[in-house]
């Protein structure tokens, strides 16, 4: 009999898999192929999952929603902390690279440091410097 797996090229899904004790296939569990031009990683795990749930509807649920994860709560206890864990993660990047503007130290004249953004000019950067002194 062949073992059958399933994949996933989702990393959250697949940390949630292993979170949850599906087991993650030992021969070449990691496939990394370059599709149109950009490397697309493939995940693999068992399609039995873990405490009597598929791996199928342990991927649904951690997809669907975080009700959907509770819903599985009494036989994986992980998979709701598991699952928003992650979704929270992927909020903080989201707010950290597209929300959040980077500053810069720029050493002031008398030997001090100032924090600018980085879109400043550096005649603008050279004006608060001096306002600041």
């Amino acid at each position: 009999m062949q073992a059958s797996f399933y994949a996933t090229t989702d990393t959250k899904v697949a940390s949630v898999l292993l979170t949850v004790g599906v087991q993650i296939r030992q021969q070449d569990p990691i496939s990394r192929v370059v599709q149109k031009g950009r490397e697309v990683v493939h995940y693999w795990f068992g399609c039995d999952g873990a405490a009597g749930v598929p791996t199928g509807k342990i991927v649904e649920a951690t997809l669907e929603s975080q009700e959907a994860c509770e819903a599985l709560r009494d036989q994986l206890p992980d998979l709701p902390g598991a699952r928003a864990a992650l979704y929270n993660r992927e909020i903080l990047l989201d707010v950290i690279f597209k929300k959040t503007r980077r500053l810069v130290m720029v050493n002031l004249p008398q030997g001090g440091l100032m924090l600018a953004d980085e879109k400043l000019s550096p005649e603008t950067k050279r004006q608060v410097a001096q306002l600041v002194m």
